[in-house]
């Protein structure tokens, strides 16, 4: 259901490992790990969204990933006081080893912890630089009206990184899974991976 406390801890759930807790969330937080990395910035989207929650970090290890490092935050759009337009994201870094198998199970536990069914199949946008894809798809999920809203939800995977993002504009619902715009959903993916450090 929309306004749930969604997924603190997405991705180290998702890996199906030992999950062991090894410090306390600061806002950014900084990391590397064989080249790669990913922080919890203060702001995302060019300065759009604040944070408002850092998830904290943990280790896990499990199906598709290795050595595995999480982190993640809640963002509110600074022009928002009413905390309407609210930015989720999720992320590792470490050795991915199978980063379909990572993409999915990123997408599928986004669609569980929010109570969404997919009404939008995944579909693959390429990104900027050689071989990079984001992944979306459409879930629908019954508001407090106890409509059927509809939100994008999107998940990247390479060798050293995966994440999962998703947008609620609580001030602008999509009433059909039509209306949801998975290429702009990509594109904000993409921005916010990039300023993670995935860039």
């Amino acid at each position: 259901m929309v306004g749930r406390n969604r997924r603190t801890g997405v991705v180290a759930a998702v890996v199906v490992g030992a999950v062991v807790v090894v410090g306390a969330g600061v806002a950014l937080r900084h990391a590397e790990a064989g080249g790669a990395h990913l922080s919890v910035p203060r702001t995302l989207d060019h300065g759009r969204y604040a944070l408002v929650r850092d998830s904290g970090s943990a280790a896990a290890a499990g199906a598709w990933a290795r050595g595995l490092t999480t982190v993640g935050g809640s963002y509110r759009h600074v022009d928002n006081s009413g905390a309407r337009d609210v930015l989720d994201v999720d992320g590792g870094y470490g050795t991915v080893e199978d980063g379909a198998r990572a993409v999915r199970g990123l997408l599928v536990y986004a669609e569980d912890t929010g109570g969404g069914q997919v009404a939008v199949s995944p579909q693959v946008f390429a990104a900027p630089g050689a071989g990079r894809q984001v992944t979306c798809e459409v879930v629908g999920t019954d508001s407090a009206a106890d409509r059927r809203v509809y939100l994008p939800v999107c998940a990247w995977a390479d060798t050293s990184t995966a994440g999962v993002v998703s947008r609620t504009d609580f001030a602008a619902l999509a009433p059909t899974a039509a209306a949801v715009d998975l290429r702009a959903a990509a594109g904000l993916t993409e921005t916010v991976r990039g300023e993670l450090g995935d860039g």
